[in-house]
């Protein structure tokens, strides 16, 4: 499904942005602030986390997606745009999620800004392999491919060595200290990898149904599957038909636990769990630097990890 962002919403960013330069004097671009760290705009939290811990001190990281909202809900505010037309590098994940972004940086003028789009550097996986739609036909927010790509470990590694390339770009004389930043952080990312691994070898159950399609990346790197999504896009109310075929789903492959997301509204996921008699356990895709247990992208991964684990053992 394609999010169309509503017209007047952007026409008045665009005017917004205008007078803003209009006021202080600007021609069209903002100038640089006197700052010798790299200005970085980007999307949502685990990957501003993995950017912050590739870049040091020698970054600042402004996240546009706040704790509890959803990339695929967003819209982006006039203070985005600025900070956009400040930033030396703008790094989104691609593949539709930041479905605003194409539209938001052409009204944004920037000429020495660094685009990084991190699923170029990755083997998309088409929703439909994860068999996640019945098989039936139906939209996704999303188009055709999977963009949650940062939810394996696997990916996170290549995540951090693009954004160590784009750093190194944007200010070659620190060349050493990202590499060597990133080389630290990539062995605690492998380190991950090997828990993940150790421990979803340990599920007796390998079938899950999720809130909406976003794990199947994990599903994928670690042996699960992922074979049904409850909302395939934002506020879509389930069907009387929907939800026969996933209480079928339930019990046909003897589930424990179905997954919420604290992002979306639960209301879909209590009327699954009360007609199939079944616990709801959340899952989070996105995290939050305010939460006690998934305030970096490694607790993030370990934190849902492990809520699997009490659904799939």
């Amino acid at each position: 499904m394609t999010f169309n962002i509503r017209k007047h919403h952007f026409l008045g960013i665009l005017l917004f942005f205008l007078l803003c330069f209009t006021f202080s004097g600007c021609s069209g671009k903002v100038a640089p602030e006197k700052n010798d760290k790299l200005q970085i705009v980007t999307s949502i939290f685990p990957i501003a986390d993995i950017i912050k811990n590739v870049g040091g001190n020698e970054v600042d990281v402004k996240q546009l997606v706040q704790p509890g909202q959803s990339p695929h809900t967003y819209e982006p505010l006039p203070k985005d745009m600025i900070a956009v037309s400040k930033a030396d590098i703008f790094a989104v994940v691609g593949l539709g999620l930041e479905f605003w972004s194409d539209k938001m940086l052409g009204n944004v003028q920037n000429d020495r800004l660094i685009k990084i789009v991190y699923a170029d550097h990755i083997a998309p996986l088409k929703e439909q392999e994860e068999h996640i739609s019945d098989h039936e036909e139906s939209e996704h927010h999303h188009g055709m491919y999977d963009p949650h790509i940062w939810l394996s470990p696997k990916n996170a590694i290549i995540i951090a060595e693009v954004t160590r390339d784009a750093l190194v770009e944007a200010k070659p004389s620190k060349k050493d200290y990202f590499i060597n930043r990133c080389k630290t952080y990539v062995n605690s990312l492998n380190e991950l990898d090997r828990w993940v691994t150790s421990e979803t070898r340990l599920f007796s159950h390998k079938e899950f149904i999720a809130f909406h399609p976003a794990w199947g990346y994990l599903a994928k790197d670690y042996g699960l599957k992922q074979i049904a999504a409850i909302e395939e896009s934002p506020g879509k109310e389930i069907t009387p038909e929907k939800l026969s075929s996933l209480i079928k789903q339930i019990k046909s492959h003897n589930l424990n636990a179905i997954f919420s997301e604290p992002q979306f509204n639960p209301k879909t996921v209590e009327i699954l769990a009360s007609e199939a008699n079944i616990k709801v356990l959340v899952l989070d895709p996105i995290g939050s630097p305010e939460s006690s247990d998934r305030n970096n992208y490694i607790n993030l991964i370990k934190t849902n990890v492990e809520v699997m684990r009490k659904a799939l053992q």
